[in-house]
This record gives C-alpha cells, structure tokens and sequence, in this order.
C-alpha cells in the first residue's frame, strides 16, 4: 500500500510511515512526512490526498469505503475529510 501512495502522491517511499495495520475490513494508518518538513508541503500532500480519494483515483489494491485525514504541524492542527 506504501508503494501505492507514494506513487499517486508523487512523493519518496521514505516520507510514509506506516502507523497501525488491523483485520477485518482493513484499516490501514499512516503518516506523511515530507523531507522539507514544512506545514505548507504538508497541506499540499493533503489537499492532493484528499482529492485522489475523493475523486477515486487513489487506487491502493481494494475498495477504499472511508478516509479520515488530519494536518498535523508544529505550529497548528487541523482536521480534514473528504
């Protein structure tokens, strides 16, 4: 799913850490950290995100049925969903 993400973010294999995997209807967490570190690559990489999935084009291998996303930086946070 790594290889996925990073492919349709445009992003390094590296800027994706996997947070949680669980059974069942999988629930896949994640986190991006760009290389930059900067809040306003981190809104971008979300904008973008949240586009693929609202659109359907992020197609990591299976049915996606819900995306919950959320900006974190030093400075602020800021909850988003499609």
């Amino acid at each position: 799913m790594v290889d996925r993400i990073t492919a349709a973010l445009g992003i390094h294999f590296s800027e994706v850490k996997v947070v949680s995997v669980y059974e069942g209807s999988l629930v896949f967490n994640y986190e991006i950290q760009p290389e930059s570190g900067e809040s306003k690559d981190l809104e971008k990489l979300n904008e973008r995100q949240q586009s693929l999935y609202a659109t359907g084009k992020m197609d990591l291998g299976a049915p996606i049925l819900d995306v919950q996303a959320q900006v974190t930086s030093s400075s602020s946070i800021s909850p988003g969903a499609p």
